[in-house]
């Protein structure tokens, strides 16, 4: 008899402290990773529109989650993921500044065709004679928007009369933010 409330004792101690350390223990399990995403080149062919918001970019980017989980914690899952940070900058001509560009948005979406997206980040132009913009982030959790194989990056900007070159090379600079839990 005495074994026995000595158990059920035990259990009822037991109990809460594992009900209220399962977060603690989740946490203990999560391994947060910086992941830079490769650059991403791209080169703009301005049109005829003297204002309002282009289509800058549309670039796929492979993102094997498998292979980053097998990197960083084996059997582990990909859980909250965001940008952490997020830049353009012009390469060429060597001349070519951001004069043209009131603001600029990026957003995210697990298919070419843009059906559902989220906004990952926004910066308003205040120096025209700048190179490179970058991007406000809004650390929205972007895991949904990860397809099997990525997602695909879409760069809107808002221009602000005639682009004075007949094209320009620019690139994305980027990286995520990944939440990866072992539970």
């Amino acid at each position: 008899m005495k074994t026995k409330n000595i158990l059920i004792f035990i259990s009822l101690a037991v109990i809460p402290f594992l009900f209220f350390s399962c977060d603690k223990v989740k946490d203990l399990a999560t391994v947060n990773v910086t992941y830079k995403v490769p650059r991403i080149p791209f080169t703009y062919y301005p049109t005829t529109m003297k204002s309002g918001e282009t289509i800058l970019c549309t670039q796929q980017v492979n993102l094997n989650v498998d292979s980053l989980l097998a990197i960083y914690l084996p059997g582990g899952s990909l859980d909250e993921t965001s940008f952490s940070s997020f830049s353009i900058t012009i390469q060429a001509p060597d001349t070519a500044n951001f004069g043209w560009l009131t603001s600029a948005r990026a957003v995210v979406s697990p298919d070419v065709n843009f059906t559902s997206w989220i906004q990952v980040g926004n910066v308003t132009n205040t120096d025209p004679l700048a190179k490179t913009v970058v991007l406000t982030m809004n650390n929205d959790n972007i895991r949904p928007y990860l397809g099997t194989q990525g997602f695909y990056i879409r760069v809107y900007g808002v221009i602000n009369g005639a682009i004075p070159y007949q094209w320009l090379q620019m690139y994305i600079d980027s990286e995520l933010k990944l939440n990866i839990q072992a539970l």
